[in-house]
């Protein structure tokens, strides 16, 4: 039984100073799979709408990674040929994510026009953004990254790692994004046969309230045995009331999680 869950958060720097948050996030059940989806809108002044960017590319990754598990159940051949095939299906998966995403960037601008005349290029700028999605099946899972965020995911053993490669650029502050014009060229992706027991996603607003790899997957290991030993929605809500405080302690910025869990059902939620 898969069971998902996601969360954004306004941060505590942008609580004080009553500005807009610019993450994102979403997770689903679909039929025989499950999604999710955290995506950072950049703070900078260049990035002027960088909140809508990161709604756009996490509803653009939503959309087309539920149309493809379609694809899969009318085409058994495709999940099939994933084993040997997965990297020109996720290379087709990623940039139909990006095309939706651009799409849905120049519709925005026509309905509501940016104060300056901008080229092409300048405009996606406005709404740029980082984007982490991970899916899961009963066959295989795969996730897809571009800038920073990290996604930490369990063996049946209970042991961490960061499955998805990391991206040399991504270094500090800088981040590759949505809008970069070699945008393809700096997603990078997963694939695996085999199924984590869970899977955690979130914005750098996390990692960064952690300071390092091994603090976070403590951090994530806690969430874990919370989910394992407790009810599901029980430890939702003690999440939704840690979070604003991680931000305040933690990085001051705008926090996503999302995840995905292969639970097994407690008597009590039955």
């Amino acid at each position: 039984m898969l069971k998902v869950y996601n969360k954004t958060v306004l941060g505590e720097k942008h609580r004080q100073n009553d500005t807009v948050c610019q993450d994102w996030s979403a997770s689903l059940c679909g039929d025989g799979y499950a999604v999710v989806v955290v995506c950072d809108g950049h703070g900078s002044a260049r990035f002027i709408r960088s909140e809508r960017g990161s709604q756009f590319a996490g509803e653009a990754a939503m959309e087309c990674v539920g149309q493809f598990f379609a694809d899969l159940k009318l085409y058994p051949e495709i999940k099939n040929s994933m084993k040997h095939e997965y990297k020109q299906r996720l290379d087709r998966l990623i940039m139909t994510v990006i095309t939706k995403w651009q799409d849905a960037v120049r519709a925005d601008i026509k309905d509501s026009p940016l104060p300056d005349p901008l080229s092409d290029k300048e405009s996606l700028i406005a709404y740029g953004t980082t984007l982490i999605c991970f899916a899961v099946c009963d066959e295989f899972c795969f996730g897809l990254q571009i800038g920073d965020g990290r996604c930490v995911t369990f063996d049946e053993n209970n042991v961490p790692s960061q499955p998805i490669p990391w991206n040399d650029k991504c270094f500090l502050n800088i981040t590759t994004s949505m809008c970069d014009t070699n945008v393809f060229d700096n997603f990078m992706h997963f694939f695996s046969e085999e199924v984590p027991k869970a899977v955690f996603i979130g914005t750098d607003g996390i990692d960064d309230s952690f300071g390092d790899d091994t603090r976070l997957h403590e951090f994530y290991t806690t969430l874990l045995g919370m989910f394992e030993n407790g009810c599901f929605e029980e430890c939702v809500n003690e999440i939704n009331r840690f979070l604003p405080e991680l931000s305040k302690r933690g990085s001051g910025d705008d926090v996503s999680i999302a995840l995905v869990l292969r639970h097994e059902v407690n008597n009590d939620e039955v």
